[in-house]
């Protein structure tokens, strides 16, 4: 088993144990919750909100993993927009953005339209 001892991670025990993968801490990553507190927090220590957290996780991690669905997708929900009369010009934000500062930074939105248009280049 990699990474992490499941007696004191309980979280990972669960998704090294029912992972098709095989013991593998990175198909549910329950540490993030666990230990970072990143979603939330579940006591590591502890049974309750395991089976779920692990669970939802695993569910998760497995919807990332299909990143050629995500892009066939994206592909298709383009196509719609291209079909109903929707171009690049499109995916533009309102020019105020561009300068009107955001304190407390006085950051602006700086992104030319060839940047913006690089997005969907896959």
């Amino acid at each position: 088993m990699p990474a992490y001892d499941p007696r004191a991670i309980k979280g990972i025990g669960l998704t090294y144990a029912t992972t098709p993968m095989g013991a593998d801490h990175t198909s549910g990553y329950c540490i993030a919750t666990n230990i970072l507190k990143v979603g939330g927090y579940v006591d590591p220590l502890k049974k309750e909100g395991q089976v779920e957290l692990s669970r939802n996780l695993q569910i998760a991690t497995a919807a990332v993993d299909v990143t050629a669905l995500g892009k066939s997708i994206l592909k298709a929900e383009r196509a719609f927009n291209a079909a109903a009369g929707f171009t690049n010009a499109h995916d533009r934000l309102p020019e105020f953005f561009e300068y009107e500062p955001c304190p407390p930074h006085n950051a602006v939105w700086d992104f030319t339209p060839e940047e913006i248009d690089e997005v969907y280049n896959f």
